[in-house]
């Protein structure tokens, strides 16, 4: 799913709406997983006799399944491909292009040094995140006694501060054009709260835990949107969706092995130690981020010509 508010936002809305309107898709996104972060303890109860949990479990599959189908038809009855007219003239040249290879598409994507520069501080950002809200759990309980639901309720905190950074940050790159800019501050405010959670974690203030995690998720999920109009910019005009999945298999791709880094680090030398590995890959990653020209291809075709009305 995430590879797809680019693709749409671009379909759909104009110059001055399009990062506002892919960073909605990445607040509806967030607010899934925080919904379940909320709903899944209520459903799926921790009981003696194991096959309580198994309708526990059922209900709250059952629940994902039904809502899933009634979303499929919606979107197979009510939703259309794109507007009748195209919002900018970068849209009008899109939709008048004939269609291309995929193996052309990423062909060209590789080529692309730029972009695989802002490819390679992408996954670093972004499995960075992965490994420090799997193991979050284990962080927290290591210095809270009995901190189960502080731990949860720190991962949900953490979420939807994502959320309102996502949106904040496609406020100001439709407003601003700034995304080279953009993407600098919020991945060095990601570096910072880093930093600062390994110092405050351990002094047992849980509102200090909360300030700092909110301002993790604003940087975090900011990031997320911004990376990607960034790179939308940067490979016009090949499509959105392609530049945006090739982010996601990215940062999933290298998740693992940071993850699995971290989690060996944690267990091996202690959490100031597997925490200041996480803080060295996002030093990196804004040392990379610096080094990304901005060629803001698809803003200049936005410039070239006001849109006409796409002839079907």
């Amino acid at each position: 799913m995430l590879p797809v508010p680019p693709a749409l936002a671009f379909i759909w809305f104009g110059p001055k709406e399009v990062s506002t309107a892919c960073s909605l898709g990445f607040f509806g996104y967030q607010i899934g997983v925080a919904t379940s972060l909320l709903v899944n303890p209520l459903l799926v109860r921790d009981h003696e006799n194991i096959e309580d949990i198994g309708h526990d479990l059922r209900v709250s599959a059952y629940g994902v399944a039904v809502a899933a189908t009634a979303i499929l038809l919606l979107i197979l009855f009510f939703f259309r491909s794109r507007p009748p007219t195209p919002p900018s003239s970068a849209a009008l040249d899109r939709a008048n292009a004939a269609p291309d290879r995929v193996l052309s598409v990423v062909r060209r994507l590789l080529h692309m040094c730029n972009f695989l520069v802002l490819l390679s501080a992408f996954s670093l950002s972004y499995a960075v995140l992965n490994a420090f809200a799997t193991l979050l759990n284990p962080v927290i309980l290591t210095y809270y006694e009995n901190g189960e639901e502080f731990a949860g309720t720190v991962g949900l905190v953490l979420i939807i501060g994502g959320t309102v950074g996502a949106v904040i940050c496609g406020f100001i790159l439709d407003r601003t054009r700034r995304f080279r800019e953009t993407v600098l501050v919020v991945y060095a405010l990601f570096l910072a709260s880093l930093a600062s959670f390994a110092v405050i974690v351990h002094l047992g203030n849980r509102a200090l835990v909360y300030a700092v995690i909110s301002v993790m998720g604003l940087a975090s999920g900011g990031f997320i949107p911004v990376a990607m109009e960034f790179a939308a910019e940067l490979t016009y005009p090949e499509p959105e969706s392609a530049s945006a999945a090739f982010l996601t298999a990215a940062g999933q791709s290298a998740g693992v092995p940071v993850t699995l880094l971290h989690g060996w680090l944690l267990e091996a030398a202690g959490h100031g130690w597997a925490h200041a590995a996480l803080c060295a890959q996002l030093a990196a990653g804004l040392v990379l981020t610096a080094c990304v020209s901005p060629d803001l291809r698809r803003t200049r075709a936005y410039q070239r010509r006001p849109p006409h009305t796409l002839v079907q």
